[in-house]
């Protein structure tokens, strides 16, 4: 596998993201995928990365820095997450906040070094535009309102939970109109309501966020009707962001390229993941 990771700068790139946001939100997951907004797609607050295999968009996901001028009112930052979501403890002086969104990988490109390239590029990225924070939203993989507060629960008991920020649900919270996307069986439900949580794991999206990224979750699940799963919010503190360790990343200040090196990595498979320029 020949992967490159790119910061967009063409229309076209910009067609590859939205394209393959469809491909695996709509066609993939079968996610109700909500029509985005056109002109945020070429807004300066907004880069887009991707993940190439072969000329093939294969993974994608969308970096926005909270606009200039918001933070006048607390917990208003421009963001698309506050759709959902009150923020607080992120008005600190020398706060830059950056909500991470439509991350997304083609199916058979998942457990592949993928996800991992996209993550080395956005700090590359968010660096370059002085972000000190993320937040996002991430998808806990159901519909059915229990099984997100069993996700969230078992969050909370591994630590992954903070108390630093807090995101609080919006208004009147949305109801799934079917539930048709089960996290856990009925047998770990009832396990779990005997306040025995031994051999269950939260869903993989928010285990991976939380070991791939840093991440550190931030309140209780909300359900996205755009998506139609719950979403849990999360945050992350660039400055304690831990050296991941499935890639480890050699610079060359001769193209300013980065090659991830991997021993693990088949045949001849190379990464090559581009700064913006």
């Amino acid at each position: 596998m020949n992967l490159h990771c790119v910061v967009a700068n063409s229309d076209q790139q910009r067609a590859d993201a939205a394209r393959l946001r469809r491909t695996v939100y709509c066609e993939e997951e079968a996610m109700p995928l909500g029509l985005e907004v056109p002109q945020l797609e070429k807004s300066d607050s907004i880069s887009h990365l991707l993940a190439y295999s072969d000329g093939e968009a294969v993974g994608g996901l969308r970096l926005v820095v909270a606009a200039p001028g918001t933070r006048s009112t607390p917990g208003r930052f421009g963001l698309e997450l506050e759709a959902c979501f009150e923020l607080s403890g992120f008005e600190a002086p020398g706060v830059v906040l950056a909500e991470v969104t439509r991350f997304c990988v083609r199916r058979r490109f998942r457990g592949s070094p993928v996800a991992a390239a996209l993550f080395d590029l956005l700090r590359l990225e968010s660096f370059r535009r002085g972000v000190t924070h993320w937040v996002a939203a991430a998808n806990t993989e159901t519909d059915v309102p229990e099984d997100a507060e069993l996700a969230y629960r078992l969050i909370r008991a591994r630590g992954l939970a903070d108390s630093t920020w807090q995101a609080r649900a919006c208004g009147a919270p949305s109801a799934p109109p079917l539930r048709a996307r089960p996290a856990f069986t009925c047998e770990q439900r009832v396990q779990a309501s005997s306040g025995d949580l031994r051999g269950l794991r939260p869903p993989r999206t928010l285990s991976l966020f939380a070991t791939r990224m840093g991440a550190r979750y931030i309140g209780p699940p909300v359900y996205e009707p755009r998506f139609g799963v719950f979403a849990l919010p999360l945050a992350v503190e660039l400055a304690k962001l831990a050296e991941r360790t499935l890639c480890k990343l050699s610079f060359y200040s001769d193209t300013g390229a980065s090659r991830v090196a991997n021993d693990t990595l088949p045949g001849d498979s190379k990464i090559l993941v581009l700064p913006p320029g």
